[in-house]
């Protein structure tokens, strides 16, 4: 049976070592949310994307290792500014992650549409929006190694059809 890319980005994440995802939910990510319900990385529920940001920056700050947070897309992006900057600003390396709204509708109108890449692009080493499905693992790889040798937060936003897709591609 195959994997979908939620299944691959929660290995890809073990494989890198990370054993906590800060983060609230929301319809944007319950794929990678149930996911995560059934591995070994342990989701840490926040009320809002303000604390689980910091949180993942504070947690980077105390072990050294990746903090990761979770957003929902739309206005839960914005909410990330915070704690991204305070990880940008100490120079240390966090991965957000957030659901954004369908493919068919990046570009658009569409009710909780906002171009995360321009919002968060002045708080991040870099930021990227998931073009296909397919690519998933070697842009977060590439995420990955930026946050961590360059010492900065990085993102990246995955639309909602998405995480349920299968990808049969191996972890890198």
């Amino acid at each position: 049976m195959s994997k979908t890319i939620a299944q691959n980005l929660a290995d890809q994440l073990t494989a890198w070592g990370v054993k906590f995802i800060f983060g609230t939910a929301g319809d944007t990510i319950l794929p990678f949310l149930d996911c995560l319900s059934r591995h070994t990385i342990r989701f840490v529920q926040f009320r809002n994307e303000d604390s689980a940001a910091y949180a993942a920056s504070a947690y980077a700050k105390v072990t050294g290792e990746l903090g990761v947070v979770l957003g929902h897309g739309g206005p839960g992006a914005s909410h990330l500014i915070n704690g991204l900057a305070d990880a940008f600003l100490d120079k240390v390396p966090v991965l957000a992650i957030t659901g954004q709204v369908e493919s068919m509708y990046i570009g658009t109108n569409h009710k909780q549409y906002i171009n995360q890449q321009q919002l968060l692009g002045a708080v991040t080493l870099r930021t990227e929006n998931l073009d296909a499905p397919t690519s998933l693992l070697p842009v977060v790889a590439n995420l990955i190694r930026t946050a961590i040798s360059m010492s900065g937060p990085v993102h990246i936003s995955i639309p909602k059809d998405y995480w349920q897709q299968p990808d049969d591609t191996v972890v890198i």
